[in-house]
């Protein structure tokens, strides 16, 4: 059987990928696509295959890992465990569960559980202006506290779709077909690598900010105690238990120091980038559409 491999290199760590599905091999080469692919093998090869019955099945190596009747449920329970490998993995760095975005010389954190609106927020931001560093995972040396790229696809809910009606030239749709069809819960959109920030992010100006997306609420920028935003940044964290809890402190501590730290909820996509805007870095203005 014909196979598909990958070999990436990630923070410093290799990894590997195989897939033997002739079926899900575009998805396969769209999950690792922004990660630049690296020619013999790696440790921590993993082996992942994906079959229909009844539905679809994912497996890893000889074992079942998800079964589902859905497309998109399973090339998402897919991506999920890929990038819990790339976790447990990657031994060094601190990862945590955000997203982030550099804006001139900002850059911008958004640490947040999922169906906070993080993705939609992060991709308002590229068609603002900035460049494009995660969605999903923040990557941060415990001693310099750079921040590396994790420049994988966005995965939009259907609900965020009509906020970007024309991808434009930051995001192009991985998938060919009409955005606004609704068989499709989740649409992943790749960031062009002219919006992807390349290399390590840092020191710089930061500012963390916790979005929380509530329907119909009103923007609200709150300042929040270095001490808040720690305890929320550890929460944030994938990896902390690789760390002495002391020298995990200090480091969270560290990121904070001069950091803006704020709160920030937000009832649509406008009213969040608008208060980003006059508060804490001036974004690009959208193009004025002319009729023709």
């Amino acid at each position: 059987m014909r196979a598909v491999e990958h070999t990436v290199r990630l923070a410093g760590q290799p990894f590997g990928l195989r897939c033997t599905c002739a079926e899900f091999e575009d998805e396969f080469r769209r999950i690792l696509k922004p990660f630049p692919i690296r020619k013999g093998a790696a440790p921590g090869y993993q082996h992942y295959e994906v079959e229909r019955d009844k539905g679809f099945v994912v497996r890893k190596g000889r074992g079942r890992l998800f079964r589902c009747r859905d497309l998109d449920d399973a090339l998402e329970y897919l991506e999920a465990n890929i990038y819990g490998q790339l976790v447990r993995l990657l031994d060094g760095p601190a990862l945590f569960h955000a997203a982030a975005a550099v804006v001139s010389d900002t850059l911008i954190l958004l640490p947040a559980p999922p169906r906070s609106g993080k993705t939609t927020l992060v991709a308002g931001l590229i068609k603002r202006g900035a460049l494009y560093v995660t969605d999903e995972m923040l990557i941060v040396s415990p001693d310099s506290l750079q921040v590396q790229e994790f420049p994988k696809p966005l995965n939009l809910k259907f609900g965020s779709i009509p906020f970007f009606p024309e991808p434009g030239p930051e995001l192009e749709p991985a998938r060919p077909g009409p955005l606004t069809s609704p068989q499709r819960r989740i649409h992943h959109m790749i960031v062009q690598p002219a919006f992807c920030h390349s290399g390590p992010v840092g020191p710089c100006r930061t500012a963390l900010l916790f979005p929380t997306y509530r329907e119909g609420a009103k923007p609200r920028l709150q300042s929040l105690e270095r001490v808040e935003a720690v305890r929320r940044l550890a929460g944030a964290s994938y990896n902390h238990y690789r760390f002495d809890p002391a020298n995990f402190l200090s480091m969270a501590e560290r990121l904070t120091r001069g950091a803006l730290c704020a709160e920030l909820e937000y009832g649509s996509l406008e009213d969040a980038l608008q208060l980003i805007d006059q508060n804490v870095v001036k974004l690009r203005p959208l193009p004025v559409c002319i009729p023709a």
